[in-house]
């Protein structure tokens, strides 16, 4: 299934040496809790996992980011304090820079091109207080589907292991990006070739009318 994803970078995308550290990902998604993440000085950029020379992904001010998620988090009901409470510890131990937002999945669902599709979520993002108050009004109302990735079951450390330091240099997350970009090329190399051979196929049959 088509996913976010949400990564901690020491550097920017296109400069060498950067250090990946994977957070969350979330499946036919691009949750409130990254887009709030994400919000604070937000910068079109390069894709660490696909390859793309566009800027088809987000990067942005974490410390910033986290304060604003931070905000919102204040302001939900007592019941989920647990939850927000694991999530945050989780998060402040990053010492990261910047946060990293992939979306290009997600994107691929959509109609139209990736990077302009990641160029209209950036202009979203500068109405992130009016996505917040909707989402406040929803939970309010029972509708709390924007707290789903409160679960940390969403979150990349929790699967790996709950003693593994957020402050890593993130090799093995590196590698993981590298393999999530081969397999997704070799699924659109896939992709393509079928598509080829169902359009020949359907050219034949044309033909034989």
């Amino acid at each position: 299934m088509n996913r976010s994803y949400l990564y901690l970078l020491d550097a920017l995308p296109d400069e060498d040496g950067v250090n990946i550290v994977a957070l969350s990902e979330s499946e036919a998604n691009i949750p409130l809790i990254y887009r709030i993440l994400v919000s604070v000085n937000p910068k079109a950029t390069q894709s660490i996992l696909f390859g793309d020379k566009e800027k088809i992904a987000i990067t942005a001010d974490f410390a910033e980011g986290l304060k604003k998620l931070e905000s919102y988090f204040s302001k939900l009901p007592q019941k989920y304090k647990t939850k927000i409470e694991q999530v945050l510890e989780y998060l402040r131990n990053g010492k990261q820079q910047y946060i990293h937002l992939e979306c290009a999945e997600i994107y691929e669902m959509e109609e139209g091109k990736l990077e302009e599709q990641n160029t209209a979520l950036i202009a979203e993002l500068s109405d992130i207080d009016k996505a917040i108050e909707k989402s406040l009004e929803q939970i309010k109302n029972g509708d709390d589907f924007d707290l789903r990735e409160l679960d940390m079951a969403y979150w990349q450390a929790y699967w790996d292991s709950v003693t593994k330091p957020i402050e890593a240099d993130g090799n093995d997350d590196e590698e993981r990006a590298k393999t999530k970009a081969k397999d997704y090329k070799t699924a659109r190399a896939v992709a393509s070739i079928v598509i080829f051979v169902i359009a020949v196929l359907l050219l034949k049959l044309f033909h034989r009318r």
